[in-house]
C-alpha cells in the first residue's frame, strides 16, 4: 500500500469521533455531500514534492500536501462551525504529529475559507493545508519486499584493452561480511 494511502487513512482514523463532524470523516474528494450529513470532512493528497535523501541505499524525502477539508452547511452559525472543526481538527493532527510514526512530521501551511452552491444548498468549506514530510526507500532497495541480499561479496574482474576478450588481467575476491 502506498505511503500516501496510509497517511489519509491514518488522519481519517484519528479524526473519526473527535470532531462535530462526528464519523462523517472521508478519505476521499470525491464525495457527494448531501444536506443531511453535513458538517463533514474530507481527507486528500493534493501533490508531492520527492527529492533524494540518500543514494545507497536510494531514499526519497516526500512532502506531501495535504487538504482536510471541513463543510458545513451555510447558515448563521457557519463561521463558528467551521472554526470549531478546524481548531478540533488541528488539535487532534498536533497530537500525533507523526501519525503513528508513518511520517517525520505534520506541519499546518494555510486554511483557505470560501462558500459554494451544492444543488439548492448553500455550503461553507474550511481547507486546512497540511505538509505531511516522511521518506520512502526506492523500489529496488526494499530489501525485505523484493528479497535483495545486502552486499556482503564483490567479484571484480580487470580487463585492460590490450587483453585478449576472453581473458583477464587480475581477479580479485572483495569479502564485506566481515
Amino acid at each position: 500500500m502506498h505511503p500516501r494511502k496510509q497517511i489519509r487513512d491514518k488522519v481519517v482514523s484519528l479524526l473519526i469521533g473527535k470532531t462535530d463532524a462526528g464519523n462523517n470523516i472521508f478519505s476521499s474528494r470525491v464525495r457527494p455531500i448531501e444536506e443531511e450529513i453535513l458538517p463533514t470532512v474530507q481527507v486528500y493528497a493534493n501533490s508531492e514534492q520527492v527529492e533524494i535523501w540518500q543514494e545507497a541505499p536510494r531514499e526519497y524525502e516526500r512532502k506531501l500536501s495535504l487538504s482536510v477539508q471541513i463543510t458545513a452547511k451555510a447558515d448563521e452559525s457557519l463561521e463558528d462551525a467551521l472554526d470549531a472543526i478546524a481548531e478540533q481538527v488541528e488539535t487532534v493532527l498536533r497530537q500525533d504529529h507523526t501519525l503513528g510514526e508513518l511520517c517525520r512530521d505534520v506541519i499546518l501551511t494555510g486554511s483557505e475559507l470560501t462558500l459554494s452552491e451544492n444543488g439548492d444548498t448553500l455550503i461553507g468549506s474550511c481547507n486546512l493545508s497540511y505538509d505531511i514530510l516522511y521518506y520512502t526507500l526506492a523500489v529496488a532497495d526494499r530489501i525485505s519486499e523484493n528479497g535483495y541480499n545486502d552486499l556482503n561479496t564483490m567479484n571484480i574482474k580487470y580487463h585492460m584493452p590490450t587483453t585478449p576478450q576472453n581473458q583477464n588481467d587480475a581477479t580479485d575476491l572483495l569479502d564485506l561480511s566481515q
